[in-house]
């Protein structure tokens, strides 16, 4: 995801439109529970992320080296972008009950 959520970053700076900061947030709101476990994939009392959801809602909450770095650079990235970091941690589907618009693989879309 991390990997995503700078690309979107980096093409949203160079061109100035706003679309690409809303699609970084949306990517970077994986690590918030818009994922398909809607858990959240990140801790921030820790710094510690998951290694991943699996399609089928499972969490591996082991969380490796490489996970963890990339999470953190992702929460950096957002630190940098309080609006893009605001968009990120409350994402419309759960304030509104809307689905978030990850097709079947979310849990918000299957309810």
């Amino acid at each position: 995801m991390d990997s995503r959520v700078q690309s979107l970053l980096a093409v949203a700076d160079a061109t100035g439109r706003a679309g690409f900061r809303q699609l970084a947030a949306i990517t970077a709101a994986w690590f918030f529970g818009a994922n398909a476990a809607g858990q959240p994939a990140y801790d921030p009392a820790t710094g510690r992320s998951v290694d991943g959801v699996a399609g089928d809602s499972r969490v591996n909450r082991n969380s490796g080296a490489e996970s963890t770095i990339h999470g953190l650079l992702t929460m950096l990235a957002l630190d940098a972008r309080p609006d893009v970091a605001a968009l990120a941690r409350r994402p419309p589907w759960r304030s509104t009950g809307r689905r978030c618009g990850c097709a079947d693989t979310c849990r918000s879309a299957r309810s």
